[in-house]
């Protein structure tokens, strides 16, 4: 495989496509999750008149907390001798089904995300025409040479059908017929990925830290087939554990923490936002300061259009979506009022289930469950239909004794950012136990925000300065489990 990595996106799409029988090159890969046997991947590369047409297909079984996940992604790649012209993906993931479609065209690219909800149509302008995986390995091949030698090449996104910048760097000598190692670094997410590539520039084996764990893809000598994955073990939620807990968390108004990387130095500025400000020390730890949004210069930085439209995640113009807002809200006379009951109903309606992780709003709908990005996912897109922006915040919260990965939902209403939170209340009460690591407007489709997220999440410690609680507080419980 000669577009290195995988690139494994937090969503884990999946679908169904095509593979081409008639092939001139094939090259199978069994997948391993943190060594735990996981699935394959199949790639077939044919070249013709107009150019080389790579397929690719990828099967992955998980298991998250007793629940089977199955994936599978099925991608096409068609280049001419230049660039990459178009590229398609198709991914299906308990029961859901997304087909994003990328086309070049000129200075920007045509990206095409349909899903049950209908099809989403946006225009992303890029400075360089994007690769294909034929000439990323012509130009590997033709660049790398000798120990630190290295190019940059704009490659698609696969989750969203974005540009990416990755900076290729060769580890090794290259020499005759040896096989050689490669660092190829995604610039969006400050993520390396290492790689062996054999005397031909085709994929041996790579190794990338993933949101789901160290993903290895390695090739195989013989056909794999159609043999079910055996589903390696992955956990609900990424945690983190605090030195003291907090005794009453669901009372607390404001908090400072310190969050040391355990890699590289994290980024202020993915910790800023609506109750959140961060500095960072020449040590590169970063102190966090965190309220509950609403009072802050950040919580009042007025929406954009992409948190009022709708699209491919929040697809607040679909008829079921739009009916059931009416139905909730008919009776509503404020927008306080009308936030209170779209989370109630939300909180009600859907029930926690670890087998279903990442959908567009009008899937979980009609499906009535999933994880606390579905209930944030749903919320959001209720929201919008009736004329409030709002958009889903990823990050951690503090239930059960630690900080727990979680999403939830931010909505502007009298002119500043607010935070609901239907998986973990019931009502629109809010308190500043949580970290916010990235938000989502949809606009991307299923992958939008989770680019920053992986910047930060699951890359740092915490240890706790001061906490302030107020008086009162909200009187919810610690955990719901819904997370």
């Amino acid at each position: 495989m000669s577009r290195v990595p995988i690139r494994l996106g937090y969503t884990a799409l999946i679908a169904a496509l095509w593979l081409n029988a008639a092939t001139a090159d094939e090259r199978w890969y069994r997948l391993a999750l943190d060594g735990q046997p996981a699935g394959h991947l199949h790639e077939i590369s044919t070249r013709e008149a107009s150019g080389t047409r790579t397929e690719t297909e990828m099967v992955l079984g998980l298991d998250r907390d007793g629940q089977r996940l199955d994936l599978r992604v099925q991608s096409l790649d068609l280049e001419d001798d230049t660039s990459l012209r178009q590229a398609q993906l198709n991914a299906s993931m308990a029961g859901d089904h997304t087909q994003v479609t990328v086309d070049v065209e000129g200075d920007h690219l045509r990206v095409t995300t349909t899903t049950s909800a209908g099809r989403y149509i946006r225009q992303v302008p890029i400075s360089a025409p994007p690769a294909g995986p034929e000439a990323i390995r012509r130009e590997t091949l033709a660049r790398l040479h000798h120990s630190g030698d290295q190019f940059r090449y704009t490659d698609i996104q696969e989750d969203t059908g974005d540009p990416v910048q990755v900076t290729r760097t060769l580890i090794d000598e290259r020499s005759g017929s040896r096989a050689f190692r490669i660092e190829d670094r995604l610039e969006y997410e400050h993520r390396h990925i290492s790689a062996q590539l054999d005397a031909e520039g085709y994929l041996i084996e790579s190794i990338e830290d993933s949101p789901l764990g160290r993903l290895v893809t390695r090739r195989s000598d013989e056909s794999i087939g159609e043999s079910p994955p055996v589903g390696a073990h992955i956990p609900v939620a990424g945690s983190l554990t605090l030195i003291a807990p907090l005794p009453n968390p669901r009372q607390l108004q404001h908090w400072v923490l310190n969050l040391t990387p355990l890699d590289e130095p994290l980024t202020p500025a993915d910790f800023t936002g609506p109750g959140q400000s961060a500095s960072i020390s020449p040590t590169n730890v970063i102190t966090l300061r965190i309220a509950v949004p609403g009072t802050d210069a950040a919580s009042r930085i007025p929406p954009m259009q992409a948190d009022r439209d709708p699209n491919a995640l929040f697809p607040s113009d679909a008829p079921d979506i739009q009916r059931w807002a009416h139905d909730i809200t008919s009776t509503s006379d404020s927008d306080q009022v009308r936030i209170r009951a779209i989370v109630s109903a939300v909180h009600l309606r859907l029930r926690f289930d670890a087998g279903f992780v990442v959908a567009n709003a009008l899937d979980v709908l009609h499906r009535g469950r999933g994880t606390c990005v579905a209930y944030a996912t749903l919320t959001t897109a209720l929201l919008r239909a009736t004329g409030l922006p709002s958009r889903v915040v990823y990050g951690y919260v503090y239930a059960d004794g630690a900080l727990v990965g979680h999403a939830w939902t931010e909505v502007w209403t009298d002119a500043h950012w607010r935070a609901v939170d239907a998986a973990l209340y019931g009502d629109d009460g809010m308190d500043a136990a949580r970290i916010a690591l990235a938000r989502s407007d949809g606009a991307a489709g299923l992958g939008s925000g989770l680019e920053q997220l992986a910047r930060s999440f699951g890359r740092f410690t915490v240890s706790v300065q001061t906490t302030d609680e107020s008086p009162g507080g909200t009187g919810k419980p610690e955990g719901t489990g819904s997370h």
